[in-house]
């Protein structure tokens, strides 16, 4: 440092380092964090009196270990620059250790503070409203499986198409009257910008439940309100419920697997993958040749839920239905609004390549022949859905593949969908199966790739139905890693067992030994 004119060299004071100490960055305690700030200043070094030397100790404190005095502080040499500036830096190391540690113990725990909140809660596997689930592999030992299943078997199947739709029985069910003639309404439009009002929707019953059956309810509906055929079911192949057909559909294209893989049903860290009983298959006198599939599970969003929350179950289906129908319409409260509507159905029989498929089809309403100007779709049924206005655009997705293989095997001619924003009616979305075919005809090669699939898997779960092994015991389809299994349990069943007595059949509708 240069001296000031005037002023001797010796007056200068030397530079010493002078910790400021922890200082606030601009960027706040969490953007900038904390800092150790260190800055050069000029200090002046204090001159003792004459006579007087630098202490080197405390006075009148004794040395470590000895009960002598300290040394006095008069004739003491005063240490050097370079012992001063040792000294020095050592204690501004040493505070900057320990405040960069503290400021590093900060920053840890600010970011696994926000990793905690940005971190998406763990899913547990959801419980099931229906079927058999269990993932205890000690249950295994009790099993007899005997083939494995996989969809990728069927991806080099020829493509089909349904053929020969022809209606074997219709009926209606009221709730607390029981079936009666086939009575359904018929679709028409409605006003655009109505209120929609929320109201409960439940799925439709599984199919094989404790005091009932799908072929004694097929066998029931056939001998009261059939069309006079002796025996329709003597050259059947397949008998199945349409809730069962959209399992299958949704297993062969892959979004029943993504769906299970979602809910945590597959296998992944820390927990093994769940087997859910979702068909029993079984047989009927009338029909010789044809297996029985009755659903022991529901693929329904409303079926996969931790906890019982009306929440889960409230849509605008039931007041779009009303208004397209003429139907009620639900009062009061959303959480206990349900209306007790007529449920409909129909039994239809038709040809896929080659097979013969019996099907239980449930009916919203039926197509009105004013609609069209040939009468093309009359009397088939109609399909109502409701969506909010985010999803509008979702209904010409890839799902169309799907969605036009499901309507070829319900035989439905229209399918509505009112799209709600704010409770309140925005559009109409009508469409046919000729919409689909002019507009999307990708759509529909894929969907005849997608029944062909669906006919070798019939043709597969048939031949092991009938195979030695199987014939006189209990069959279930089970759904476990995005694969199906055909399983049994071990036990002795007698040579004479039969799937058509009454009492065996709803005492085994759920496979007892498999559930949790």
């Amino acid at each position: 440092m240069t001296p000031l004119p005037g002023a001797s060299a010796a007056a200068v004071p030397p530079l010493s380092l002078r910790m400021v100490g922890i200082v606030r960055s601009p960027g706040g305690w969490n953007g900038g964090g904390l800092g150790v700030g260190l800055r050069q200043r000029p200090r002046p070094r204090p001159v003792p009196p004459a006579g007087i030397a630098w202490p080197t100790g405390r006075p009148g404190r004794a040395a470590a270990g000895t009960g002598a005095s300290a040394p006095s502080v008069v004739g003491t040499e005063l240490p050097s620059t370079a012992s001063f500036a040792l000294a020095t830096c050592s204690a501004l190391i040493g505070a900057a250790v320990s405040s960069r540690g503290a400021r590093t113990r900060l920053y840890a725990n600010t970011r696994m503070d926000i990793r905690r909140r940005l971190k998406k809660p763990r899913k547990a596997q959801k419980i099931l409203k229906s079927g058999a689930s269990y993932e205890d592999k000690e249950a295994e030992d009790d099993l007899s499986i005997y083939d494995f299943i996989e969809a990728e078997e069927f991806f080099d199947e020829p493509p089909t198409k349904v053929e020969g739709i022809k209606e074997l029985a219709a009926y209606s069910i009221l709730e607390g009257f029981g079936p009666y003639r086939y009575d359904p309404p018929e679709y028409r439009g409605c006003r655009i910008g109505s209120q929609l009002t929320k109201a409960l929707t439940r799925p439709l019953p599984v199919d094989q439940r404790e005091g009932t059956s799908l072929a004694s309810d097929i066998r029931a509906a056939l001998a009261e309100f059939g069309h006079g055929e002796d025996n329709p079911l003597e050259d059947a192949d397949v008998i199945c419920s349409l809730d069962g057909l959209r399992i299958l559909i949704g297993w062969l294209d892959g979004s029943l697997a993504e769906d299970m893989r979602a809910n945590g049903y597959h296998t992944h860290l820390r927990a093994q993958a769940a087997s859910i009983d979702a068909f029993r298959i079984s047989k009927m006198k009338e029909a010789p040749n044809a297996i029985v599939l009755g659903t022991c599970w529901t693929w329904a969003p409303n079926n996969q839920t931790t906890g019982t929350a009306a929440r889960n179950l409230l849509t605008y289906t039931p007041s779009f239905v009303g208004l397209t129908t003429g139907g009620q319409f639900s009062r009061g409260a959303p959480s206990c609004s349900e209306l007790d509507l007529a449920k409909h159905f129909r039994i239809l029989k038709y040809k896929l390549h080659g097979l013969n498929i019996v099907v239980r089809v449930p009916v919203v309403a039926t197509v009105p022949a004013s609609e069209f100007e040939t009468e093309e779709y009359e009397g088939q049924a109609c399909d109502i859905l409701t969506c909010q206005h985010r999803r509008a655009a979702a209904f010409w997705s890839f799902q169309m593949t799907s969605r036009y293989a499901m309507m070829k095997l319900s035989d439905v001619g229209l399918v509505a969908r009112g799209v709600s924003r704010f409770g309140q009616l925005e559009q109409i979305q009508e469409l046919t199966p000729e919409d689909i075919e002019l507009d999307k005809p990708n759509s529909v090669e894929q969907a005849g790739l997608l029944l062909g699939s669906l006919a070798g898997l019939f043709r597969r779960i048939q031949e092991i139905a009938f195979c030695p092994g199987c014939m006189n015991r209990p069959l279930w389809l089970q759904y476990q890693d995005a694969d199906l299994r055909v399983i049994s349990v071990n036990e002795d069943f007698p040579e004479d067992y039969t799937d058509d007595d009454e009492e065996e059949s709803e005492a085994l509708a759920l496979a007892e030994p498999l559930t949790a």
